[in-house]
Formats: structure tokens, C-alpha cells, sequence
């Protein structure tokens, strides 16, 4: 689309704001592409400043209180989604790409803390990074570690037994994102 698609440069740059919304609300969180999206977005911002679009003065994002990871498998899986779910709410509330600098940061810092402790179970195994599994799934799965007395990160390390395959997805999943954070991490530092 252009602009000449649009009624006026306010209704194209809503639209695009609506657009990153829903962009960072409905794919699975994986850190290259989020910040790659923001590098986008800062173009996109500097595009509509050129254009004449002036953003009016916001106030500063309040953040969602930071995730807490559990030693508790359930209650880590249980706690992150609750988090995600309270970043989507704000997300959704952003009124600026200004406002995004700042979320997304934070909940990619927070997703790297939600997935570290997941281990690398089967070397077999190639999930595809940027898909999550179902949910339900996914839930059962932990559950099904529940079923199986194994409650805690702990237990869920010194017990060789056969786990249920969407948590062995997922796990590893998990352990290469975080693993693709920790390079990127460093990478900054070097």
C-alpha cells in the first residue's frame, strides 16, 4: 500500500501501528525477528517524521511487572503465560513505535529468563524455532510430568524417563532460542 491509499497521513500511520501490534501480539516470540521488526520500525518512524507526521507527547510505558521463573515446572509455564498474556494487553494499548522501543526489549529479556531453564533433551529432535507448539499440547504435556512425579527443573534433570513428546519439543525449542539469546548476548559484549 501506499500512501495515497490512505485518507490522511494519521489513518496510514494508525494503520501501521494497528499492523505492529498485531505483529508482536500474534508471533511466536523469537528475539533476531522481534528486534529485527523494531529496526523496521525506527525506519518506518523516521519515514512518517520526514512526511510531516508529528506524534504527540506520551506519557512514559509502564511496564508489566517483571516474570519471576519458578522452580516449579507448572508454575513456571503457568506464570509465563500470564506474563505473556499481560504484555499483549499492553501491546495492544501502545500508542506510539516509540512505545515499542521499550516493550519489547523487556519482554524479550523476560521470554530469554522463561526459557532458559528448559533443557536439551533430545539431540534428535529440530523443532522449527519461530513455530510454538499448541498450547493444549503443550499444557498436557507439563501435566503429564506432573502425573509423573516430576514436579520441579531439578527432579525433571535427575530423572531418565520417557517425556512426553511436546514437552521434549518444546524444551528444546526453548533451550535454542535461549542458547541463540546467550550468542547474541555476548555478541554485544565482544
Amino acid at each position: 500500500m501506499s500512501l495515497a491509499d490512505y485518507d490522511d497521513l494519521e489513518s496510514c500511520y494508525d494503520e501501521k501501528l494497528f499492523e505492529c501490534k498485531q505483529f508482536f501480539t500474534q508471533k511466536p516470540i523469537v528475539g533476531a525477528v522481534f528486534r529485527s521488526k523494531l529496526e523496521k520500525l525506527k525506519v518506518m518512524k523516521q519515514a512518517f517524521l520526514i512526511l510531516g507526521y508529528a506524534e504527540e507527547a506520551q506519557q512514559p510505558v509502564e511496564l508489566p511487572e517483571a516474570f519471576e521463573p519458578q522452580a516449579f515446572i507448572w508454575n513456571h509455564v503457568n506464570g509465563f503465560d500470564q506474563f505473556k498474556a499481560t504484555c499483549k494487553r499492553k501491546i495492544h494499548s501502545l500508542q506510539s513505535f516509540d512505545d515499542f522501543e521499550h516493550v519489547i526489549p523487556f519482554l524479550l529479556a523476560q521470554f530469554y529468563t522463561y526459557a532458559q531453564p528448559f533443557p536439551d533433551f533430545d539431540r534428535e529432535i529440530q523443532p522449527i524455532l519461530g513455530k510454538e507448539p499448541d498450547p493444549m499440547d503443550f499444557y498436557h504435556a507439563v501435566k503429564g510430568l506432573v502425573s509423573l512425579g516430576i514436579e520441579t527443573w531439578e527432579g525433571l534433570r535427575n530423572l531418565p524417563v520417557d517425556l512426553p513428546d511436546a514437552f521434549r519439543s518444546e524444551s528444546k525449542r526453548l533451550y535454542l532460542l535461549a542458547k541463540k539469546e546467550e550468542i547474541w548476548m555476548t555478541s554485544l559484549n565482544d
